[in-house]
């Protein structure tokens, strides 16, 4: 089988919120382009997919604790991998496993009367696509996309401006900021 997620108290041993796999600027490869011998998570006739979608809504910052508890639990036990970043504006997701699974992951963030009613997602459009049997020639057999569950909290939901940009800004306004209190 390959690698398991890691549990919740094992992840809470770093800071997981702000934790990198990668650089800043750089992507993550797709599970499925890494090169692996042998699966023994997916069997031939699994029909897996990947859905995606976003939401703006007003989260309490208090809540995005326990949200993201309730969607690592609920990933781990559907067996979906992926990439949910939450914030004080919202949620993005992408997340892939057995179609089954994707369709329950669906009706559980869609519920009004579950765990994540305040996110409001019951009219949202949440776009899926199966994942193409090209894939498994890269990937060695295996039909997840992403190698693990990874929801984050973070400032921004959608970034506009690449951090490397960010930080430039900052540099730039406090060169200006330095600036104006030497001419006064």
């Amino acid at each position: 089988m390959l690698a398991q997620n890691t549990s919740r108290n094992d992840a809470m041993t770093e800071d997981a919120t702000t934790k990198r796999r990668v650089p800043k600027g750089q992507c993550d490869q797709f599970f499925f382009e890494k090169e692996i011998l042998s699966c023994s998570c997916c069997t031939s006739e699994d029909t897996h997919s990947v859905v995606l979608f976003y939401r703006y809504v007003s989260i309490e910052k208090e809540q995005l604790q326990e949200l993201k508890e309730n969607m690592e639990d609920m990933m781990n036990a559907l067996d979906i991998r992926g990439k949910i970043r939450l914030s004080v504006e919202g949620i993005n997701a992408t997340a892939s496993g057995r179609e089954s699974s994707m369709k329950e992951f669906e009706r559980r963030m869609k519920s009004m009367d579950g765990q994540f009613v305040n996110l409001d997602l019951s009219q949202v459009d949440f776009k899926s696509e199966h994942v193409k049997e090209s894939h498994l020639l890269l990937g060695g057999g295996c039909k997840h996309i992403f190698e693990n569950a990874s929801v984050r909290i973070v400032d921004e939901v959608c970034p506009f401006e690449p951090s490397s940009k960010k930080s430039e800004n900052a540099s730039i306004e406090s060169h200006l900021q330095q600036q104006q209190q030497q001419q006064q």
